[in-house]
C-alpha cells in the first residue's frame, strides 16, 4: 500500500499568485488577463475561506484584471484586444 502524499497547498497557491504577479508586470501583460481573472474568480468562489493570507493578494489580482478589460472596453461599440494566429501561436511552448 502507498502512503498518501503530504501537499502544502498553502506553498502552492502562494507561488500560483506570485507567477499571477509575475504576468502582469512589466510594460505589456504576458499572459492573458481575461482567462487567469476568471480562473481566480472562481478560486474565490470556490475556496476563498480557505486562502488565509492570500486571499488579498488574490483580490488584488482579480482586480487587475477586471480593471484591463474595463479600459479594454472603454469605448462605446469597441472592444480592443490582441489578435494572433492560433495555429502557430499553439504549435509550440513558449511564451505568447
Amino acid at each position: 500500500m502507498v502512503a498518501a502524499a503530504h501537499f502544502d497547498y498553502a506553498d502552492a497557491l502562494s507561488k500560483s499568485i506570485l507567477f499571477f504577479e509575475g504576468q502582469r508586470s512589466g510594460k505589456r501583460q504576458r499572459d492573458f488577463p481575461t482567462a487567469f481573472t476568471t480562473m481566480l474568480s472562481w478560486s474565490v468562489l470556490e475556496f476563498g475561506q480557505l486562502m488565509g493570507l492570500e486571499f488579498q493578494h488574490t483580490l488584488e489580482s482579480i482586480r487587475w484584471g477586471t480593471d484591463y478589460m474595463l479600459k479594454a472596453t472603454s469605448v462605446p461599440d469597441s472592444v480592443v484586444g490582441v489578435v494572433g494566429d492560433p495555429n502557430s501561436d499553439h504549435n509550440c511552448w513558449e511564451k505568447a
